[in-house]
């Protein structure tokens, strides 16, 4: 990937070519799917965060958005070529679609509903009692998908300017961009909760623990004292031995009969 197809071909004859090809369509098979994962995840986070009824209901639309993009990406990527293997055996008889329509198409549908998956909180998240600075952080937070919508449109340009005819050359900026996609996606997903994690992590760790307990121990030894023993004194009354505690003012007599 990366070199021209003369240059392929010379150096590693055409089962290379078709190696390259069959690469291609399985993972591209493969990215469909992940991005599609990635999505549903997100939405299904958003449906155990946010409970208003109306947004529920727009949540489970992006869900059938991200269905539909899928069967309609993955069967055609999968059906390309009728029979499949003529992507790679370019003899085989049969037929092929425009593949530049084709990643154009996946793509552009792609950046739609990263748009409509980002915009999905904001309304809720900017309607929180909450300071402007936490506003703009938690934006931050659900709204890293920006940059993944700079990659993809980014991605449409260069699959425009798909060349079928020299794909080993001309799929190399697609190839890398759509490898970073998916990795920013599941970074984003995980953004909402890397936080707890963190604080979960850190004050159950040892230092933290020993910490916690050597502040304690402290603080109990200052609070509390051991308390002198009172005396209680042995008086003969009436030949009956009793004792007598007195504390100030008052006086309680013990006897022991």
């Amino acid at each position: 990937m990366g070199f021209h197809i003369d240059f392929v071909q010379r150096e590693g004859g055409e089962e290379l070519i078709a190696l390259f090809s069959l690469l291609l369509y399985i993972m591209d098979c493969f990215w469909v799917t992940l991005v599609t994962l990635v999505k549903l995840s997100i939405l299904h986070f958003y449906l155990q965060v946010f409970r208003q009824p109306v947004f529920i209901r727009a949540v489970y639309v992006a869900m059938g958005l991200c269905g539909a993009f899928w069967f309609g990406a993955f069967f055609g990527t999968a059906l390309f070529c009728i029979p499949p293997n003529r992507l790679w055996y370019p003899n085989t008889p049969g037929h092929c679609g425009d593949s530049s329509m084709m990643y154009t198409a996946c793509a552009t549908s792609d950046l739609g509903i990263d748009v409509i998956i980002i915009l999905l909180p904001m309304p809720i998240l900017w309607g929180l009692q909450l300071p402007t600075a936490k506003k703009i952080a938690l934006t931050f937070v659900f709204g890293l998908g920006f940059v993944i919508i700079s990659i993809t449109a980014v991605r449409i340009k260069y699959m425009l300017d798909l060349d079928p005819n020299d794909r080993t050359y001309s799929i190399s900026q697609i190839a890398l961009l759509s490898a970073i996609v998916p990795l920013l996606g599941i970074v984003n997903a995980s953004m909402p909760i890397i936080p707890p994690a963190l604080r979960k992590i850190f004050k159950s760790s040892f230092l933290s623990t020993t910490l916690k307990k050597s502040v304690n121990t402290r603080s109990s030894e200052r609070q509390f004292e051991r308390l002198p023993e009172p005396e209680y004194p042995l008086v003969n009354v009436n030949g009956k031995q009793t004792s007598t505690l007195v504390q100030g003012s008052l006086s309680v007599k013990f006897c022991r009969c």
